[in-house]
């Protein structure tokens, strides 16, 4: 595997033969507190004049090394494009790397200044010269208004019903699905709150809650982790451990902020979901 002074080395070679303008690099291997890995990101930025072109005849990628697996998503149909005019290749290498190449046209150079830890590492023109970037405090938790706690709660209790839904159905797709995609989600949303406000909003748990576990007490830990959604028993002794500490949590998250905590809405949601449990997500011949 390349270590980090011969993957720059390469990404300077590689900017400087197809002639772009500037070249950056952000993201965690500038973070300080990041965590240190073979699994770290190059997050680079090549300021060109001519995306088009290099979009259009890619073999240039090739100078990177052998590339195990590459994707467009500016260019994919699954998703609307995200990057205001510009465009990234992600390419992961068979020797282990893994480079997030933005083309950033000349003119939209102003759009790096979203760019955390942007570090210039070739700039002949001085085209990012004194430019402005966000430290860390840009990915910090916000704090969240009281509109936005109800409309979580509201949105992790009215789902629940769902799963109840799947669950006596047999349809465990459908309830896990649920489950994870927004029960599940709403639950470490509140956490995020929980642990943030803690910390005077001055912390981060990272993309798609990395960082989390690092916040959490052992038992929190046990709690959050002992859950399954591979059959409709573990599923449904899943939503009933969710529910239960989703309530828990959100009630600590309403004291810390001061927000009305719609307990009558999360007891009825509850009794629900603890008759259907108690009957084993089936239906009762007899009602």
């Amino acid at each position: 595997m390349r270590n980090e002074a011969e993957m720059l080395a390469v990404i300077l070679r590689v900017g400087q033969k197809i002639g772009v303008q500037a070249i950056a690099i952000s993201g965690s291997r500038r973070e300080p507190n990041a965590i240190s890995d073979r699994f770290q990101d190059y997050d680079i930025v090549y300021i060109v004049d001519n995306m088009q072109e290099l979009i259009a005849e890619p073999s240039w990628l090739e100078e990177f090394g052998q590339i195990m697996i590459m994707q467009t998503p500016e260019s994919s149909v699954l998703s609307q494009p995200s990057l205001g005019g510009r465009f990234t290749f992600l390419m992961h290498f068979e020797d282990g790397n893994r480079i997030d190449l933005m083309l950033c046209p000349v003119e939209l150079i102003h759009l790096l200044q979203a760019e955390p830890f942007l570090e210039r590492l070739y700039d002949p023109k001085e085209l990012l010269q004194g430019m402005t970037v966000p430290d860390a405090s840009i990915f910090w938790i916000k704090p969240p208004t009281e509109k936005a706690f109800h409309d979580s709660c509201n949105e992790f209790w009215w789902v629940a019903t769902y799963v109840v839904k799947g669950l006596v159905r047999n349809q465990l797709f459908y309830a896990a699905d649920h489950l994870y995609q927004i029960c599940w989600q709403e639950l470490l949303r509140q956490y995020d709150w929980y642990l943030a406000h803690q910390a005077d909003y001055r912390l981060s748990t990272g993309k798609n809650h990395k960082y989390l576990q690092n916040y959490l007490s052992e038992e929190e830990y046990e709690r959050l982790t002992a859950l399954c959604f591979s059959s409709i028993e573990t599923c449904g002794e899943s939503l009933w451990k969710i529910v239960q500490l989703f309530d828990e949590i959100a009630r600590y998250v309403s004291r810390q902020h001061q927000f009305l905590y719609h307990e009558e809405e999360a007891s009825k949601v509850m009794k629900y979901v603890q008759k259907w449990h108690s009957r084993k997500w089936r239906e009762d011949p007899a009602k």
